[in-house]
């Protein structure tokens, strides 16, 4: 019997509507399938046994997805599209389909399906991957385990939709999203016992960090956190390189998210991906006033760096080298902030609990990603910071291309008024998201994870590689201006919507 004519399989409605296409004739239905993936990939498909034949230096060698045939055919089919989006990402199907096959062992060893996979069951994978051992009963090294764990991570970023920058439906978090309270005695805290900070506290704190008589970098990074819902991991971690006006409604704020966390002399030419840019609305009071602080900071940063020119990183302070006697310039580390809030907000607060700095981390925008931003592996391009959470992120395209897409986005924001609420997890069909890659493929690569399959809503995942390149073409000023907007309101938001949902 074909697999195609399992109960299961009759009765989703994806294949059903297929089936009705090709007039309840499964085998049709069954090579239909198979000549829609077979769009992505010029490597033989054999849809009963996934067998793939692939030379190497050592002759050829084969490889069977036997444990993947206890999976729901759906899920069967997006496991393959996944792999073969991968592979061509990353070049080796064979690789990426058993490095994916150890995550479906471990739910089969469970009893699990993967429409109830909730964020404990992929913290159970973890320490499954933990307890592994090799044929001579050592532990894996964490390099042999990481692929296993970055398979699982982005499978799942094609299972909901690319939820890392897809719209953000029903987005929720708690009552105030910012969380945790503690005091110098309790400075580690614990989170399960943390209480939520009172409004007036915040008020305070607002108050404080408007005045110019507080730090100028504390008060930055309070007001990048406050307004944003930002993780203060990346605050501290990737600095600002650059701000500019843009008009005198919007300017741009790019962000540094490469692989260097204290940026004290040029980035690595080799990283794809160093910046991420996020937008300013000027006309809102706010968000002028961190536009002015930024840019204060900046120009006392030039000032400092003779290598400015040569993109050196501007959000700075002066520090003192008792060795060379020269002032010199660093990014500071998240313990010095940390060091720094409580000397600031100890006072404003005397012997009452105060928020601490990490206080400000516990949004929905960082809980959605929760897996990615809470695992052994170092997994920071699975973060918020590095997912593109970023409303857009920009880099140099060919000119042609960059008319090309300029005129898609506003044909589609012709279409629909609702195209930049924030709406939520993205739910996609088997069909949906073929329609969507095959629609254009390289239109959505991920560099390095694949591709989205969420054209609708993931933007077009440019990236910024220069200043030149920051800000698009002017005539999108309006289409700009919302993405601003909605930065804007996402604190309020946030505070407004209710419980977190997990997924």
């Amino acid at each position: 019997m074909s697999t195609v004519q399992s109960p299961k399989y009759k009765d989703n409605a994806i294949f059903n509507q297929l089936l009705s296409e090709h007039n309840n004739d499964y085998k049709s239905v069954e090579a239909k399938l198979i000549e829609l993936l077979s769009n992505f990939t010029d490597d033989p498909f054999d849809a009963k046994t996934w067998k793939q034949d692939i030379a190497g230096k050592a002759g050829a060698k084969k490889a069977y997805f036997g444990s993947f045939k206890k999976i729901d055919n759906e899920f069967l089919i997006l496991i393959r599209l996944w792999v073969i989006l991968e592979s061509n990402a990353k070049g080796d199907l064979c690789t990426i389909g058993n490095q994916l096959s150890q995550f479906i062992k471990f739910l089969s060893i469970k009893k699990l399906n993967l429409k109830n996979v909730k964020n404990n069951e992929l913290k159970a994978f973890e320490e499954y991957l933990d307890k592994l051992v090799t044929k001579k009963n050592t532990p894996l090294k964490s390099i042999t385990k990481y692929p296993y764990y970055e398979a699982m991570l982005s499978f799942f970023t094609v299972m909901q939709g690319h939820p890392f920058v897809s719209k953000i439906e029903n987005i929720s978090a708690f009552e105030n999203p910012y969380r945790v309270m503690f005091n110098d005695k309790d400075a580690e805290g614990d989170e399960e016992e943390s209480k939520e900070i009172p409004e007036e506290k915040l008020n305070i704190m607002d108050e404080f960090f408007s005045q110019k008589s507080a730090p100028l970098i504390n008060r930055v990074q309070y007001w990048l956190m406050r307004m944003y819902g930002a993780r203060p991991e990346d605050i501290l971690s990737y600095p600002l390189d650059c701000i500019k006006m843009f008009n005198e409604e919007l300017a741009t704020m790019k962000t540094y998210v490469g692989k260097q966390k204290i940026a004290t002399h040029r980035i690595d030419p080799t990283e794809k991906r160093p910046y991420k840019i996020e937008f300013m609305n000027l006309k809102e009071p706010m968000q002028k006033m961190l536009y002015e602080l930024i840019k204060k900071q900046q120009e006392s940063a030039e000032q400092l760096q003779s290598e400015a020119i040569q993109k050196n990183f501007l959000m700075t302070l002066k520090y003192y080298n008792p060795k060379s006697k020269k002032v010199w310039v660093k990014v500071p580390t998240p313990g010095w902030f940390n060091k720094k809030w409580r000397e600031n907000l100890k006072p404003l607060f005397k012997d009452e609990e105060y928020p601490m700095a990490k206080s400000l981390k516990h949004t929905a925008v960082s809980k959605r990603a929760v897996w990615g931003t809470h695992d052994n592996y170092g997994l920071r391009s699975f973060a918020n910071h590095q997912s593109h959470d970023a409303i857009n992120a920009y880099t140099k395209p060919a000119t042609k291309r960059v008319i090309i897409v300029q005129k898609d986005i506003e044909n589609f924001i012709l279409r629909t008024n609702i195209a930049w609420e924030f709406k939520g997890q993205s739910v996609h069909n088997l069909q949906n998201i073929i329609a969507k890659v095959k629609e254009n493929p390289f239109r959505h690569q991920l560099p390095g994870k694949g591709f989205c399959p969420d054209a609708s809503s993931c933007g077009n995942h440019f990236e910024c590689i220069g200043c030149d390149y920051l800000v698009p073409h002017p005539e999108l000023k309006e289409y700009y201006f919302e993405q601003a907007e909605d930065y804007r309101d996402r604190a309020n938001r946030l505070k407004d919507i209710g419980k977190y949902h997990e997924y």
